[in-house]
């Protein structure tokens, strides 16, 4: 093998390699999107991920889909902030509003 072509060897090796460690696919977040769809919308607090596979289930978290020929899995958790965003999207929590600062005593007379 030339340098030339063991270059791109290991650049596509490397590319394959890092997507399977994405997250999400846009499968697993139609999944996703069409499972939040079909909880009761009396539900509330709670989360969907997908994570791998092979990784454990965390105590309170359920399996309710696979993806990717289970190389994915979609957890529901309860006691999350929101229903999930819709289309995959997540947006950060907002901040909080911080509190205004004390007023400052009187001076001294």
């Amino acid at each position: 093998m030339t340098a030339f072509s063991l270059r791109h060897a290991l650049a596509a090796a490397s590319i394959l390699f890092t997507s399977g460690a994405q997250a999400q696919t846009p499968a697993c977040d139609m999944l996703k999107n069409t499972l939040a769809a079909r909880i009761d919308p009396s539900i509330r607090g709670f989360t969907l991920e997908t994570v791998a596979g092979d990784a454990p289930v965390p105590p309170g978290a359920k399996v309710i889909g696979t993806c990717e020929g289970n190389a994915y899995k979609i957890l529901f958790r309860r006691g999350g902030d929101t229903r999930p965003a819709p289309f995959g999207g997540s947006a950060p929590a907002p901040a909080p509003t911080p509190k205004p600062a004390p007023a400052p005593p009187p001076p001294p007379p």
